[in-house]
């Protein structure tokens, strides 16, 4: 054979053996970028829908509403903000092969927001016990989110910079669930009642939980809102504010 067909001939062999490679990663990038689309598509639907059954929670009670109440509404609403923010960075930041595991997290964080609305004007310890739930949720979400990240090779570099971040999201969102588990069982014991009216004793106590529920999760908020600035600033820029000079992106 001439040089050419000699030429041509290991080409086509060489091709023959990158297709199945190129093959499989094609596959492999496609299963990750339906990860985001997905799951974002199911947790619109069921955040739509936890919404629209406080609505109808508060369309049917809200003329028997205390200040208790009122302020239990807006920390339920807030909830479901501050998940949307929550899975909404985790989906735009890291890639990785969703399984069953990813389908569960937003169907189970929808249960307890649907509880979380119907205990407003019902008892407030049982209230208290579901938020608590929905923060034991959000530190595990924060936990599973960093290790299925962390079985991709192109979120490493990430992971380790904000790696503290995560530590802190995780430990912030314990430690408020084991805090309204407390305030939880404070209400029970002290057969506190939604509605107790303020001028009460056991109405002012119950308003205090709620405003201290109020100030631990507008921390978070806060924490939140710098995590993302963090992440902001490093996609930017390549560079994170006390990030090692040896680290930064030259």
């Amino acid at each position: 054979p001439s040089l050419k067909e000699t030429e041509y001939h290991k080409e086509n062999q060489m091709q023959s053996v990158r297709e199945p490679e190129q093959h499989h990663l094609l596959v492999q990038q496609k299963l990750k970028d339906s990860f985001g689309p997905s799951y974002m598509t199911a947790l619109s639907v069921i955040q739509a829908a936890a919404l629209a059954d406080l609505a109808l929670i508060v369309a049917g009670n809200y003329q028997h509403f205390t200040y208790t109440q009122w302020l239990q509404v807006l920390l339920s609403f807030g909830m479901f903000i501050f998940f949307w923010n929550q899975y909404t960075m985790h989906s735009a930041m890291w890639e990785w092969i969703p399984d069953l595991r990813d389908a569960a997290i937003p169907f189970v964080t929808g249960g307890f927001e649907l509880l979380l609305n119907h205990t407003i004007p019902a008892n407030l310890s049982l209230w208290l016990f579901a938020a608590a739930a929905m923060l034991a949720i959000g530190a595990a979400t924060t936990w599973h989110t960093i290790l299925r990240a962390g079985e991709e090779t192109e979120n490493s570099r990430l992971l380790a910079l904000l790696s503290r971040q995560h530590r802190l999201s995780e430990l912030y969102l314990l430690a408020g669930s084991v805090l309204l588990l407390l305030f939880a069982g404070v209400s029970y014991v002290g057969n506190m009642q939604v509605s107790d009216v303020v001028q009460s004793g056991r109405g002012l106590l119950a308003l205090a939980l709620i405003l201290l529920v109020v100030a631990y999760l507008s921390v978070f908020g806060i924490v939140s809102i710098r995590y993302w600035h963090l992440v902001v600033t490093y996609a930017r820029t390549g560079y994170i504010p006390g990030m090692k000079a040896e680290d930064r992106i030259t």
